[in-house]
Order: structure tokens, then C-alpha cells, then sequence
């Protein structure tokens, strides 16, 4: 029998660029208008990808002063429940206190080295701002402030919420790392692991003869996310928020034989839940066409501020701002193709069901991780642009 209970699961990104930060990247430490009590900061970071393409990162948290304690889930014990641990402020460095805490609850920071070891873990976002702010930032010997770049590997939670009925998100930062020498073979790019629900509506009547003949489908899908207040109002529920992606082909055929296969329903009564790879693209179209150099960009070349090649390179990245997702292929889960048709799709019309407490399943994208994304054995890569 289909679920008509709507559960949310994946929800991960990893990211590798370069850490591009400003003053206005680290915000001060602020107290909550809402509770006097409550002091909190926010970090926004840039990630160059290269070619016009960046992706923000966040990092908020903060601390009741009048009740200075950090909760945080356990390391989990097999066939045992999720258990908090509530610490105190003033212990939230004592090493047996964090080693208690599960991995997935932690900050970890390593913008020095690649050397693992030297890694460190936070339980506050707080102290977490405070030593990228830190290892960012470079004073001269007059005083005058400016903050490094660096190449990095993020990785984090996906978190989705409306907005004067759009869906947003927030890419929220869980380790940030210089990048290693395996990493910098890696594309600069945003990859998410995301689970949608799809319904047959979330396809056009004509998705097959567009996707041969335009090499591109948008498909309306939707994303489950717990959502505790929706409109100033009280809800603590899983909501399918609506959050579409585009599948760009290079062989419009076999695309269309993959989604039909993978990512399409074939009962209109049920919805599937796809743990799909998606790229997200979030930046500037390149400009087609002859690049002119004028005479005031000329003399720029000519002063030596400006390389021609650099010029051209910014020039070909300030077309309109585009922010796009792109299917990759589904993931793979203990060897299998992670899309399963589970739910009734009352889920979708509904649009409110109530969640079981299931936790979020957190992605571990380590290099020994080898359980949930490799779709090479599919030629995906050969299929989808």
C-alpha cells in the first residue's frame, strides 16, 4: 500500500570553489529581537566556480545567554533511538563532551592545511564563524584588512522554506576544508543529492517529442522539508514544497528512455521518490559572440591593470543571471537505483501530512564514501549534458 505520509530524506550539497569572502561575509554578533536573551551571528561566503558561476554558503547560530546550553544529538547507538545531550556553554570545548556529539551535528574547519589532524570540530556556529573569520582574514602592518581566497571543499544540509509563495533555500554549511590534492582534480562545481517526490504531473503531455527536439524538460517536482512555521503560524510538519529541476539532453532519445525508466511515474495514483544528483548552476550565461575592445577597456590593457584574456573572460560572463538545476542521475543506494514509486499522491494535493520524526538522512560525502553516488554504470554522463 502507497505511504500517505509524507517523510523527508536527502538533502545534502558539496561544493568546490573558491572561498571568496568580504567584510560583509561575517556578520556581527546580534541580539534577537525577539528574545533579548538570545545572541546569534550569520556567515554568507561566496564559492567562485569559475566562468560567472558562484554559489553562497551559510553558517547562523547563536546562544541563550539565560540558558546557556548547546543541545545536540548522541553518536547513535545500532537499534537504539536518536538521543540529545544538552552542554553546558562553558564545556562545549572539553574533548569528551564533543566526542559524545554525532558527527553530523558538528562544524568541522580546516582552512590551514591538508592535514586531516588538523582539523577542528565546533558545536557552536558561533566559534565555527569566529575561526573562518580568522583564517580569511590578513592584517598589514598598517592595520588595513583584507581576506585571503582559497580553494575549498564544502559540504552541508540543504534547507528549503516559501517566501511570498516561492520556494528558497539555504545551502548550510557542515565542514568547510582546504582543498586537497585528490580535490583539486575535482570540477569546481555545486553538486546536490536531493530527494524529490514526482508525480505524473510533474511532466508536460509532449515531455517526449521536447526533449528529443529541444534537448531540454522541466520537471515540477517537489521537495519534502519539515517545516516548523509557515506564515507566522505553527505547523511542525513535512511539507512537499514545490522545487522544480531541468533535464538538458545530448541524446534526446535516450534521455527520454532513461526518464521514463528512472524518474517518471507509470500509475497516476502514485508518486515516486527520487534520490536524484543534481547540478546546480547558479551565475551568469556566457555572451556569444565577438568580444570589441574598446578604447577605454585598450587602455586598461595598456596601463597593465588588465590582461586582454582577463578582460575577455569577464566579458563573456556578464550575460543575464541564471539559476538553474540540472539532473545528473538518480543515486545509487546499496547498488541500486535510489527511485522507488512510494507514495499515494495525495501527498501532493493535500500539501500538508504529518511527520513521523523521522530525522533528516545526512550524506556523508567523505572520499571513503562509496554507497551513494556512483551512476556511472548507467552512462549517464553520455546521456545528459
Amino acid at each position: 500500500m502507497a505511504d500517505k505520509a509524507l517523510q523527508s530524506k536527502y538533502a545534502s550539497f558539496v561544493a568546490y570553489g573558491v572561498a571568496n569572502p568580504r567584510e560583509e561575509s561575517f556578520g556581527e554578533v546580534t541580539t534577537s529581537k525577539n528574545n533579548v536573551n538570545y545572541v546569534y551571528r550569520r556567515m554568507n561566503l561566496r564559492i567562485d566556480m569559475g566562468e560567472g558561476r558562484q554559489s553562497y554558503v551559510q553558517l547562523m547560530g547563536g546562544y541563550d545567554k539565560k540558558d546557556a546550553t548547546i543541545r545536540r544529538p548522541a553518536v547513535t547507538v545500532a537499534n537504539q533511538p536518536t538521543e540529545f545531550l544538552t552542554i553546558p556553554w562553558d564545556k562545549r570545548f572539553d574533548e569528551a563532551m564533543v566526542s559524545q556529539v554525532a558527527n553530523y551535528s558538528k562544524i568541522s574547519v580546516n582552512l590551514t592545511d591538508t592535514n586531516y589532524d588538523n582539523t577542528k570540530s565546533f558545536l557552536s556556529e558561533l566559534d565555527a564563524i569566529e575561526e573562518m573569520e580568522k583564517a580569511f582574514t590578513t592584517v598589514d602592518d598598517k592595520g588595513n584588512i583584507t581576506f585571503k581566497q582559497i580553494p575549498v571543499r564544502v559540504t552541508g544540509d540543504i534547507e528549503y522554506r516559501t517566501y511570498n509563495g516561492e520556494t528558497t533555500r539555504n545551502f548550510n554549511l557542515r565542514t568547510i576544508r582546504v582543498m586537497t590534492e585528490k580535490d583539486k582534480q575535482e570540477k569546481y562545481r555545486m553538486e546536490l543529492h536531493q530527494t524529490y517526490i514526482i508525480g505524473d504531473k510533474s511532466f508536460s503531455r509532449n515531455f517526449e517529442d521536447e526533449l528529443v527536439e529541444k534537448g531540454s524538460i522541466i520537471v515540477a517536482a517537489y521537495v519534502p522539508q519539515y517545516v516548523s512555521k509557515q506564515d507566522g503560524k505553527v505547523v511542525k510538519k513535512v511539507l512537499p514544497l514545490p522545487y522544480a529541476f531541468t533535464v538538458r539532453a545530448k541524446d534526446g532519445a535516450k534521455a527520454v528512455d532513461v526518464i521514463n525508466q528512472f524518474i517518471k511515474p507509470n500509475d497516476e495514483d502514485i508518486a515516486l521518490e527520487a534520490d536524484l544528483i543534481i547540478d546546480s548552476f547558479d551565475g551568469y550565461e556566457k555572451v556569444q559572440g565577438e568580444i570589441k575592445i574598446t578604447d577605454d577597456l585598450q587602455s586598461l590593457i595598456d596601463a597593465g591593470l588588465m590582461t586582454e584574456e582577463e578582460l575577455k573572460k569577464q566579458m563573456t560572463a556578464s550575460g543575464r543571471r541564471v539559476h538553474e538545476d540540472f539532473f545528473k542521475g538518480p543515486m545509487i543506494v546499496n547498488q541500486k537505483v535510489s527511485v522507488n514509486p512510494r507514495y499515494d499522491i495525495s501527498v501532493l494535493d493535500t500539501g500538508v501530512v504529518e511527520d513521523r520524526d523521522m530525522p533528516n538522512n545526512h550524506i556523508d560525502f567523505g572520499d571513503d564514501d562509496d554507497s551513494s553516488d556512483n551512476s556511472n554504470d548507467l552512462d549517464i554522463a553520455d546521456i545528459f549534458g
